[in-house]
């Protein structure tokens, strides 16, 4: 490359830059040149420059408002390459620039229209990338996250590129293109649900992994594909909780809770909850899909339980529901206000129960009220029963009816007594 020959830099802007190696010799400046504008020029100078960390700096102290990013061929160079080197390779040189803006904050709005026919608007700013916008279209109208495609001008719009990339600020509206029906019918592989005895129990731990959260309710599990994330071929929990989850069209939302994107699920596990399980697995060959109902599953709030792949295998299923619902409420001792377990659980306690009334009250709490009230008359129960073994919430409710009832009489009679007083 001789001497005169000049490097262009171009951007998807209608902004360029021309750089030539004999004006870094004698001129010293880069011109920046503004094809929409007749005229209109930014001069940087170029002592001093020796990587490209330099060039960006330069922009953007020409243009505070925008982030430069300097590429050769499509290809972003790294901050550290020097200038020498980038004069010495044959290719286009150019950069992109973006706006300064929190990505955090909706600057503006991105109309989409859905092929329904309706038209979604949604916030966005200049550094919201497509596949955000993606997400947000299948959290708001529930259309499936793997099969929407964004068209503009004719053209699919990339995930990783911002909306500003497409739209330079201007207002715009784009179209949601859908699959077309038909073909094969959509199916996914899961752990076998159907082996039910295979099902481990789990136990909670305080210092588990944020990736590793459970919720009452279903939990999907499955391991994040994706190498920049921390979770990185790690078991990850997606959270579901209560109510009914349709595995094979809902696939789609299960994401990493680390880095959001979407891995595929291998098992369930469920804690303080109902689970029922219906499905239909896919056929083999020519024959008959078979459909299956499971059993209530149930899990306590003091764990979990979950299918391991390994021991109950993998199947292909059409159609695969969970429902997740709560346990019917455990009923209060009326004494200390905490909840009577059942007898299979880790914190259950010995319990009496009222024979007239159907009170339950621990047997701690029993001891505790008859210790505090020793006086036979306090613990007489509606003549039914007496002594430590009456019912303390009956003998308590006996009691203070019993002394309400003295109060009034006492109010009335002196109310008598003084009406005789005055009118006789």
């Amino acid at each position: 490359m001789s001497m005169d020959t000049r490097v262009a830099a171009y951007c998807r802007s209608p902004t360029r830059a021309v750089v030539s190696q004999s004006s870094i010799a004698n001129q010293h400046v880069m011109t920046l040149v503004n094809s929409d504008h007749v005229g209109l020029s930014v001069s940087i100078p170029c002592h001093g420059l020796r990587t490209v960390a330099d060039i960006t700096r330069r922009l953007e102290l020409s243009d505070p408002k925008h982030l430069y990013t300097v590429l050769l061929d499509g290809v972003v160079q790294k901050a550290s390459t020097p200038i020498t080197q980038l004069l010495m390779c044959c290719g286009v040189w150019g950069f992109r620039r973006r706006l300064k803006v929190d990505p955090s904050t909706h600057s503006g709005q991105v109309h989409v229209r859905l092929p329904s026919g309706e038209v979604a608007t949604l916030g966005v700013s200049p550094n919201t990338t497509v596949d955000s916008i993606y997400r947000q279209l299948a959290r708001t109208h529930g259309h499936m996250y793997k099969t929407m495609r964004l068209v503009h001008n004719g053209r699919t719009l990339r995930p990783h590129h911002s909306v500003y990339y497409y739209t330079q600020g201007r207002r715009c509206v784009f179209s949601l293109s859908a699959p077309l029906r038909g073909g094969n019918p959509l199916s996914v592989r899961f752990v076998d649900v159907e082996r039910t005895d295979d099902i481990l129990p789990g136990r909670f731990i305080d210092d588990a992994p944020p990736w590793r959260q459970y919720c009452n309710g279903s939990n999907l599990e499955g391991k994040c594909s994706n190498r920049h994330c921390v979770a990185f071929h790690k078991w990850i929990v997606y959270n579901i909780g209560f109510g009914t989850f349709d595995l094979v069209l809902d696939n789609a939302s299960c994401v990493c809770p680390m880095c959001h994107e979407y891995v595929r699920p291998r098992t369930i596990g469920f804690t303080n909850c109902i689970l029922n399980i219906t499905g239909v697995k896919t056929a083999a060959g020519n024959r008959v899909p078979t459909a299956f109902i499971l059993p209530a599953l149930s899990a306590n709030s003091d764990g979990y339980k979950y299918y391991d792949p390994k021991k109950s295998g993998t199947c292909q299923y059409d159609s695969l529901m969970l429902r997740a619902t709560r346990h019917q409420p455990l009923p209060l001792c009326l004494l200390c206000g905490e909840a009577v377990e059942q007898r299979e659980s880790a914190l259950y306690m010995e319990t009496v129960e009222c024979r007239q009334h159907g009170h339950k009250i621990h047997d701690r709490c029993q001891a505790a009220f008859h210790s505090a009230n020793p006086t036979p008359h306090a613990v007489q129960v509606r003549g039914r029963f007496s002594g430590p073994k009456a019912c303390a919430a009956c003998a308590r409710v006996t009691c203070v009816r019993r002394g309400r009832n003295i109060a009034v009489r006492r109010i009335v009679g002196g109310l008598e007594r003084l009406g005789r007083y005055l009118f006789h």
